[in-house]
C-alpha cells in the first residue's frame, strides 16, 4: 500500500519552518500552486505494523542531510527503523502519530557537519535546495530513495524499500521507458497486466452503484440473517466460511446447540463473588462455554461494551467460546483482517465513484446529459502514458526557457478534452495512441489531431460510421474533430464525412480487428468518445495548411472559450484517458 500526501503552512514559530513556508510560497507562485506543498510517499511492507513503512519526500528537491533527507530524498530517522533502539520503530503507533513526530524532528534536526560514504554535507532543520533553480521541483525518483537509503546502513530496512535491479537482471518495462511507478497517476490501478505493456481499461462505477458482491457470499449472509444473526455478524461468519452459506449455518447451529444447556450455578455463584450481575455471569459462561476462568477474563474484555449481556445482545445468538466481536477467540485476528479488507474495499469504491463523478459533470456541463451514460473507463497504458509525460516536460521546459521561469503552470495550459470517433478507431487510439499522420493538410488547422471543448461537438463524430479512404472532393471551409486526425472532408454530394485512420490505405484495405479485450469493452447499443489529457501549451492560430504549431506555440486553437476545436501536431502530446459509453 502507498499513501501519498502533501504538506504546507509549517509550524511558523520555529525559523525553519517560516523559512520553509517562504520558499513554498515562492515555488507555488513561480512554477504554480501544486509546488506550494512538499510532496511526501510512505510505502507500507506487508508486515505493517510489525515493520516501519518507508517514507521518501517527492518533491521538491531538498538540500542533502537537511531536515533527516537523504540525497536521494529518503528518510532517515531511527523511529523509522528497527535498530531496537529506545527510539526506534514502534507498532503500536499509527502512521498520523509517527509522521507528527517525524515532521517536528524534520524542523529541529540538529546543525552539524556529516560524513557519508558519498562525501558529506551540512545537516540542519529541512530546507529546499533553491540553489537547483528550477531543477528543485523535479521529483526523486524511488530508486534513488531505495539506493540513499542502502546506503545509511540504518539496520533492517523496510520490506517495501526493495533493492534497486542488480547486473544482470532484466530491467522492468518502467525503467526502459524512464518512469518510476511513483509516477504513475495516483488514482491509477497498478497491476502485472499494466507492467507487462497491456492495456488496461478500469471500470469505474457510476454514482449511486452498489458494492459489487459475490452472489454466492450475498446468499449465506442472507440466510444467516434469517436465523437471528445480526447483519454485522452475518458477513463475518461468512467470510469465515468463503461465502458458503450450507457450512456458514452449520457453523451456526452448532454454535446455538453448545450454548443452549443451562449456567452451572456453582459456576455462577463465582462469578457474582467477582462483582458481575446474575445476566452477565450467565452471558459470559454461555460465551465461554462454562469455563469459570475465561469467563471472568472475558467479562473483563467487555467492560468497556456494557458488559457481557450487552455484548450477547449486540452480537446477536449467544454461542459458545465467543470473543467480544461475536466470533470465536481464534478468529478475531482474522476477522480483523477481513473487516480491514471489507473497509478498503468499500474506501476504493467510494474513490471509484468520485472518479466516475467527475467525468460525468465534465460531459453533462458540455450539453450532454448525465442519464446518457451507460459506462466509464478509465484507460491505462503505460507506453503512451510515459510518451505523453515526456511531451508534458519539454513543453513546459520550453515555456520555462521562453518566459524565464514565470507562469509556467497557467501557460502549460493541460486541460481534458474530448475526442469522438467510432469504435474501431477509439480502440486503435488507446492501443497505439493517435496518429497525425492520417490527416490532411486540408483541415481547419492543418494536419494535427483535433479536440473539442465540448461533449456535444464529439458526438456527432462518434455516431459517424467509418468511412472508406477515397473519399472524393475537398475541404469546404467547415472547422472539425476528426479521429485519429482525420481532416473533415466534402463528399461530391456536399455531405460531410472523416477521412479515417486508414486514409492512407485503399478503399478496399480493412483495418485489423480489435483485440477480445478491447472489443468487449464497447457496449453495443452505446457509442463512445474519449475524454483526453492535452497539453497544449501555448496555442496559437490554426489555418489550413500547417503541419506544426505557429512559431512560439504548441498547438492551435479555433473557437469561443468553453466551445472551442484545438489541433496539437505531436502524437503524444494527448494521453486518451476515458472511455465514456453513452446513448
Amino acid at each position: 500500500m502507498v499513501w501519498r500526501l502533501e504538506v504546507f503552512q509549517f509550524d511558523a514559530d520555529t525559523r525553519s519552518g517560516c523559512n520553509l513556508n517562504k520558499d513554498l510560497e515562492f515555488l507555488g507562485r513561480t512554477w504554480g500552486p501544486k509546488h506550494a506543498a512538499v510532496e511526501l510517499e510512505l510505502r507500507f511492507p506487508d508486515n505493517y505494523p510489525d515493520a516501519p513503512f518507508f517514507l521518501r519526500v517527492v518533491r521538491p528537491r531538498m538540500a542533502a542531510y537537511s531536515g533527516h533527507v537523504t540525497a536521494g530524498g529518503a528518510v532517515c530517522l531511527e523511529a523509522l527503523s528497527l535498530s531496537g533502539g529506545p527510539g526506534s520503530w514502534r507498532s503500536d503507533m499509527c502512521a498520523e502519530a509517527v509522521l507528527v513526530m517525524v515532521l517536528h524532528n524534520m524542523l529541529h534536526a540538529e546543525e552539524v557537519y556529516v560524513q557519508t560514504a558519498m562525501g558529506g554535507g551540512q545537516a540542519g532543520p529541512l530546507r529546499i535546495n533553491k540553489d537547483l533553480g528550477r531543477a528543485c521541483i523535479q521529483e526523486y525518483s524511488l530508486r534513488a530513495a531505495q539506493e540513499a537509503y542502502q546506503r545509511t546502513g540504518v539496520a533492517q530496512q523496510p520490506a517495501a524499500a526493495t533493492a534497486p535491479t542488480q547486473r544482470g537482471q532484466q530491467p522492468s518495462l518502467c525503467e526502459r521507458l524512464g518512469l518510476e511507478e511513483s509516477q504513475l497517476p495516483d488514482h491509477w490501478q497498478v497491476s502485472e497486466e499494466l507492467l507487462k505493456g497491456q492495456l488496461v481499461l478500469v471500470d469505474l462505477p457510476l454514482s449511486g452503484a452498489a458494492l459489487p458482491q459475490d452472489r454466492r457470499h450475498e446468499r449465506a449472509v442472507t440466510q444467516l440473517v434469517l436465523n437471528g444473526c445480526s447483519r454485522e455478524q452475518a458477513v463475518d461468519i461468512a467470510d469465515m466460511h468463503a461465502g458458503d452459506a450450507e457450512a456458514s449455518l452449520a457453523w451456526l447451529l452448532e454454535q446455538q446447540q453448545a450454548s443452549a444447556s443451562q449456567a452451572d450455578p456453582t459456576a455462577v455463584a463465582e462469578l457474582l463473588a467477582n462483582g458481575l450481575t446474575v445476566e452477565d455471569a450467565e452471558a459470559a459462561l454461555r460465551q465461554c462455554g462454562g469455563d469459570v476462568d475465561t469467563a471472568l477474563a472475558w467479562a473483563t474484555d467487555c467492560v468497556e461494551a456494557g458488559g457481557p449481556a450487552a455484548v450477547e445482545r449486540l452480537t446477536g445468538t449467544p454461542a459458545a467460546g465467543r470473543s467480544p466481536g461475536g466470533l470465536p477467540a481464534g478468529e478475531t485476528a482474522a476477522a480483523r483482517r477481513r473487516q480491514a479488507q471489507r473497509a478498503e474495499r468499500e474506501a476504493q469504491h467510494c474513490r471509484l465513484q468520485a472518479e466516475s463523478g467527475r467525468v460525468l459533470e465534465r460531459f453533462a456541463h458540455s450539453g450532454m446529459r448525465k442519464e446518457q451514460v451507460q459506462r466509464i473507463q478509465r484507460v491505462q497504458n503505460l507506453h503512451l502514458y510515459a510518451d505523453y509525460r515526456r511531451r508534458r516536460d519539454k513543453i513546459e521546459w520550453l515555456i520555462s526557457q521562453s518566459t524565464g521561469g514565470a507562469r509556467v503552470g497557467a501557460l502549460l495550459n493541460e486541460r481534458l478534452l474530448f475526442h469522438g470517433a467510432d469504435k474501431e478507431t477509439l480502440a486503435t487510439i488507446m492501443s497505439e495512441g493517435f496518429d497525425h499522420r492520417v490527416s490532411n493538410t486540408s483541415g481547419a488547422m492543418g494536419a494535427g489531431v483535433y479536440f473539442a471543448d465540448t461533449a456535444t461537438y464529439s458526438d456527432t463524430y462518434s455516431r459517424t460510421p467509418k468511412h472508406s479512404a477515397d473519399v472524393a472532393g475537398s475541404y469546404g471551409g467547415v472547422p472539425g474533430l476528426v479521429h485519429l486526425g482525420g481532416a473533415l472532408r466534402a463528399g461530391a454530394q456536399g455531405v460531410l464525412s472523416v477521412a479515417g485512420a486508414w486514409a492512407n490505405r485503399s478503399a478496399r484495405a480493412a483495418p485489423p480487428p480489435m483485440a477480445p479485450a478491447v472489443r468487449s469493452a464497447f457496449l453495443a447499443d452505446c457509442v463512445s468518445m474519449l475524454l483526453c489529457d492535452v497539453t497544449l501549451g501555448i496555442a496559437g492560430v490554426g489555418q489550413p495548411g500547417m503541419r506544426r504549431a505557429a512559431p512560439g506555440s504548441h498547438s492551435s486553437s479555433s473557437g469561443p472559450p468553453g466551445g472551442a476545436i484545438h489541433a496539437v501536431y505531436y502524437n503524444d502530446q494527448a494521453y486518451p484517458a476515458y472511455l465514456i459509453h453513452y446513448r
